[in-house]
Order: structure tokens, then C-alpha cells, then sequence
């Protein structure tokens, strides 16, 4: 751990493997993101009080199958190197990238591998206390805040100088923990479409200009600071593969930035000549970029701009295993469709509808991650290559891995052809499985079913999650 600590080794590598490292290893890496980002400065705190911090997320997060700890520092890691090699950062002020790559790290906590469409047929008691929409992100937030107040990580942030937001005033406690509760909120897959819709809502049509034109036609400042439209969410119909329908309300997560301009930025970037033409009417004041510690202060954005763009981020960051190296891949989404098909035995043994994709009779895992690739990742990431130029190699990885995809669904369907059935899971990587007994799977006496004898189990009570699920990390690990 001390070794990415002192800075010895980058935090992130471009292949970037969890299951590479040990826990003490990821806590390290998930620190010296931090580091390298000088976001111990921003927050005013020590690198031991930051680790505590991790280590009881890591607590929080459960023995399951794919919505484990890997995957939230997975995630984190993935917005680290959108902050520095894709050069998101130039957008965002130290409070916001601290804030999201905490956000990154609690998004998912106390997830019990049953996801919300389970919760509200289920009846659960996690929905009694927040609710239909959006539970278990809902419950993610509290656990989270409630680590947040436990570590007071936020008690310093008044007093430190690297936390000055553009608007000219100092962030607070309060503003660091509304901007980690909308970008969690903002990952429930409900909302996806309309983040789509907004993402492309302020492109411009007309050809790209030359990055050596001027007015404000080709300012990328101007884009910046345009008004998102809210625009109607994709139904639903259109894309089979959502769970839940579109909450058109959900604008306010919406990204702003029109990917027209950002082809101009993405162009002036590479002369000097073009950079400086496009800032000299900022002032002299704004300074080169720094992608390593987003130096240059991002005074061109609103505070809810740079909300709007943070949520982007870790959406994207969320869905991002479709763009990973095959063997990342294929291991996500092994973990993925265990997990589906476990919640759609259970929703058979509670003789609850089930949810779509977790059939393991109906569906199997090329198909599942076909239509995943195509209507949910490829669109996003599109968008987010005109956003972030550096992410369009991304782009490619997701073209690469679809005719894997395809390769095994080709595979799967001559099975069937030969043999008459077909293993849903066939091709998958081995992968430790959970020790559950599915006949007499218990959803928690709060859920109002029939109890179990779990004597042994920890009591869970108010938690949307089963007695026999415990806190750990192991599942998903090697």
C-alpha cells in the first residue's frame, strides 16, 4: 500500500485490474488518487483519516456477487483517469472532483445484489423508509452520509485555501455532501436516457469550424456556459433492455456540454497559437490546464454545470465495463449476470414477476450483453468521445469486444441446435460463488415473509438486505 501512498507507482494504469491487488493494495491506490489529485489539501485532512474513511466503506459493502467493493473501486478508478488521461478535470474545481471520486467510492454501498424493481415488488422495508424511486440509491446516500458524519471528512473544508470555488466562495460541509448525494442519485439506471438526451441536446448541426477561427461561434467557453434544453426523455419502448421506465423528471442530472464545441476544444488544444486565442479573452489571469491536478481554475462553469457534469461522469464510469479489455470485460460481466439470474430464482421463489434480463431461461449472457453494448454503453460513450477526445479510444475497445460477444452467442445458439438446450451461462469465466440455498432464501423478517432460523447471522434490522448476506468483499475477489 505505501509504495502508491508515497507515489512510487500510478494509481491507475490503463488496463487497470482489481483483482490484481490486494485490499490493502486498492485502499493504497484509491489514497494516492487522491494524492496525485492534491484533494487531501482540498479537504484539509490527513492521509490517515482518509484511509479510515475507506476502510469502513469497504465494511459497508457486501459479500455479493458483482455490487461489491471491486466494483466501487473499480469505478473510482475509472474516474480517476477520465480526470487525468481523458482531461476532465479542466472543467472541474478541486471540491468537485474530491466529491466525486467519493461519490465514485460510496455509490454502491449496502447494495444487496437485488436491485430496485426487486425492492418495490418485494415490498421491502428499504422502500417503506425512502420510498419507490430510486431506493436503493437512496440508501446508498445514507450509508454513506452516515460514514461522512462518523469521519467528519468534511469538518476542515472551510478552512482549506485549495477549496475556494469559482464562484468566489469557500465550499462547506454542506456543499461537499449535496454534490456526493446527487451524483449517487444520479446512478440509478432510470434516469440514464434522459443524461443521453441532454448529453446531445445542445449539439449544433452546422460543420464543425476551424480551430483557428474566432468569435464566439468557436469559443469552447461558449458551449460551456450554454443553457441545457430539456428536452423529452427517449421512451423507453425504444430500448427493451431498461428495467424501469424514464423518470422525465429527472432533467436536473442532465450533462451540459455540446459536444460541437467540444470538437473545437478538443482542436485548439493541439496548437498553442489556437489555446492561446481561445483564452486571451478570458483574461490573463487563466492558465494552460494541468491534467494531472486541474489547475487552471474552472471559472466558465456554473456550480450546477459542474454538478450536471460530475453525475455524467460517474454514470459513465458506472457503465463503463462494455469498454474495458476483453478479459475485464467478460470478468464483469460473468459477475453481472450471476447476479441477475440470482435475484430471478429468488423472484420465482417469492413468486415475484420477474425482472427482465434475469430469467436464466429466457436470457442468456451474449444477449445480455449485446443489448447492453448496443442501446445503453455505445450511445453514452459516443456522446462522451465529443466530450472527453480522450475517451474515444474507448470507442473502439466496445467494437472489439462486441465480436466477442457475438462469437459467443453464435456459439451458444449452435449448442442449442445440437443439443436442445442451452446453458445461460455457458463460456463464463469460473468465478467463486455465494453459498446460498435458494429454496430457503430469506428476505428479512422487516420484508413481512416467512422467517428463517439465521440465529447465527447478524441482525441487518431497517436494511434491504437479506439476514444472510453479510458485510464482506470476497465474492468477486479471486
Amino acid at each position: 500500500m505505501l509504495r502508491f501512498v508515497a507515489g512510487k507507482r500510478t494509481p491507475v494504469e490503463s488496463e487497470f485490474n482489481v483483482w490484481d491487488h490486494t485490499i490493502p493494495e486498492i485502499y493504497g491506490i484509491i489514497l494516492g488518487m487522491f494524492i496525485k489529485l492534491d484533494l487531501l489539501e482540498c479537504l484539509n485532512i490527513s492521509e490517515g483519516e482518509l484511509l479510515d474513511f475507506i476502510i469502513d466503506v469497504d465494511k459497508g459493502y457486501l459479500s455479493i456477487y458483482y455490487h461489491s467493493f471491486y466494483h466501487a473501486a473499480d469505478v473510482t478508478a475509472v474516474l480517476y483517469r477520465m480526470l487525468t488521461e481523458m482531461n476532465a478535470s479542466q472543467y472541474l474545481c478541486k471540491p468537485d472532483m474530491a466529491a466525486l471520486l467519493l461519490a465514485g467510492l460510496c455509490h454502491d454501498i449496502g447494495h444487496p445484489g437485488l436491485n430496485n424493481l426487486y425492492q418495490v415488488n418485494a415490498k421491502t422495508e428499504v422502500v417503506k423508509v425512502h420510498g419507490e424511486a430510486s431506493v436503493l440509491e437512496k440508501y446508498s446516500c445514507s450509508m454513506a452520509m452516515d460514514l461522512v458524519t462518523k469521519h467528519r471528512i468534511f469538518r476542515n473544508v472551510e478552512k482549506s485555501p485549495a477549496a475556494m470555488l469559482p464562484e468566489g466562495n469557500q465550499a462547506t460541509e454542506g456543499h461537499m455532501r449535496d454534490a456526493m448525494v446527487k451524483a449517487i442519485m444520479a446512478t440509478d439506471m432510470s434516469f440514464h436516457y434522459d443524461m443521453l438526451n441532454n448529453l446531445n441536446s445542445d449539439v449544433d448541426p452546422s460543420p464543425t469550424p476551424s480551430p483557428t477561427q474566432s468569435g464566439p461561434s468557436s469559443s469552447p467557453i461558449t458551449a460551456l456556459e450554454t443553457k441545457v434544453s430539456n428536452e423529452a426523455a427517449v421512451p423507453t419502448s425504444a430500448v427493451p433492455l431498461m428495467a424501469v421506465a424514464v423518470d422525465s423528471s429527472c432533467s436536473r442530472f442532465s450533462c451540459p456540454v455540446s459536444r460541437h464545441h467540444q470538437r473545437q476544444l478538443s482542436s485548439s488544444s493541439t496548437t498553442s497559437d489556437s489555446s492561446a486565442t481561445s483564452l486571451s479573452s478570458r483574461g490573463s489571469t487563466e492558465t494552460a490546464h494541468s491534467t494531472a491536478t486541474g489547475s487552471r481554475f474552472p471559472v466558465d462553469l456554473t456550480q450546477e454545470l459542474r454538478q450536471n457534469l460530475c453525475n455524467c461522469l460517474l454514470h459513465a464510469a458506472d457503465i463503463s465495463n462494455a469498454v474495458k479489455p476483453w478479459a475485464l470485460c467478460k470478468r464483469w460481466s460473468d459477475l453481472v449476470v450471476q447476479e441477475f439470474f440470482r435475484q430471478g430464482d429468488i423472484e420465482k421463489a417469492q413468486s415475484l414477476p420477474v425482472s427482465p434480463n434475469m430469467d436464466r431461461d429466457q436470457h442468456n449472457q451474449p444477449q445480455i450483453s449485446l443489448g447492453f453494448s448496443d442501446f445503453v454503453v455505445h450511445p453514452y460513450f459516443a456522446s462522451l468521445a465529443e466530450l472527453l477526445p480522450g475517451s474515444a479510444p474507448l470507442l473502439e475497445t466496445l467494437a472489439s469486444n462486441r465480436e466477442q460477444w457475438v462469437v459467443l452467442q453464435k456459439e451458444l445458439e449452435q449448442s442449442k441446435k445440437e443439443n436442445g438446450t442451452v446453458d445461460s451461462t455457458a463460456g463464463a469465466i469460473a468465478t467463486p460463488h455465494l453459498e446460498i440455498n435458494q429454496g430457503s432464501f430469506n428476505r428479512h423478517a422487516a420484508y413481512d415473509s416467512p422467517t428463517f432460523d439465521n440465529s447465527s447471522e447478524p441482525s441487518r434490522t431497517g436494511s434491504p438486505l437479506p439476514e444472510h448476506l453479510v458485510p464482506g468483499r470476497r465474492v468477486s475477489g479471486n
